[in-house]
């Protein structure tokens, strides 16, 4: 798994961006790693998307280059560790029957019928 590139967005908020397309692996890598970010009391926030994590409000008082290798050592511990969240799985209860569904299928150009489908057979 290749590393991510750290950049500083503002002042206060530092984008660790994984190179490549999203992928099950990288995804995998950046919510183990805002998982242990999410630990370190001097962040105000960290947000996790799929191929990056930003923390914000970085309130540690080290300079940039330390706060940027204790992130980055977050991510090394992050791709060290066992948590495995390939089968964290929710199930959310979907009833197919509200007024948008009409209006969604004409703006697709598909049927209600197909639109349940395409639906349900989305599995992220």
């Amino acid at each position: 798994m290749p590393m991510p590139v750290p950049m500083w967005l503002t002042d206060d908020v530092l984008l660790l961006q994984w190179p490549g397309p999203p992928s099950e692996p990288t995804l995998q890598a950046v919510h183990q790693t805002a998982h242990r970010l999410r630990k370190m009391e001097w962040l105000a926030d960290v947000t996790a998307a799929y191929t990056a994590v930003s923390v914000h409000g970085v309130g540690h008082p080290a300079d940039p280059a330390t706060v940027v290798a204790a992130c980055m050592a977050a991510v090394q511990d992050a791709a060290q560790a066992h948590l495995n969240l390939a089968h964290r799985h929710w199930q959310i209860p979907v009833v197919y029957d509200g007024e948008d569904l009409a209006n969604v299928a004409a703006t697709l150009g598909l049927t209600t019928a197909e639109v349940v489908e395409r639906h349900q057979a989305q599995r992220l």
